[in-house]
């Protein structure tokens, strides 16, 4: 049996996905300057040609950007809550942020479906642990 969108309507890939890159590193270069500003409202610049390192790990568990930081969410980025837009264009920056995404994004996207497609289909999957509501 294959798994599809349309069989199981109720499963909410994108944001299991979207979520998921909260657990990882990024770093790239800076090709202009641009600013960030602190919770305090502090702003700085970041001059071109620097390396940028972002914690995402961090970043993504910052209290006074995300609701429940702490707990993975698979609805935290989608329609109503929107918490990656609820600042600035930086918030969410698993796959890089601002209007030049990663490129490699949607491709990255459809290997973990392809995966959790193939996990599905072929295994029995038991819960070890209580679900956390």
């Amino acid at each position: 049996m294959l798994i599809t969108m349309h069989s199981h309507p109720a499963l909410e890939y994108q944001g299991c996905t979207t979520d998921a890159p909260s657990i990882t590193g990024v770093s790239w270069k800076v090709h202009k300057n641009f600013f960030v500003q602190t919770k305090d409202g502090h702003e700085y610049e970041i001059p071109r040609g620097h390396t940028r390192a972002s914690p995402v790990l961090f970043n993504s568990h910052l209290p006074h950007i995300y609701k429940d930081h702490d707990v993975y969410d698979t609805s935290r980025f989608g329609p109503g809550r929107e918490e990656d837009k609820a600042r600035c264009k930086f918030t969410y920056e698993a796959f890089s942020c601002g209007r030049h995404s990663c490129i490699g994004e949607a491709y990255a996207y459809l290997q973990i479906k392809v995966m959790l497609s193939h996990l599905l289909v072929n295994f029995e999957l038991k819960l070890v642990s209580p679900f956390r509501r």
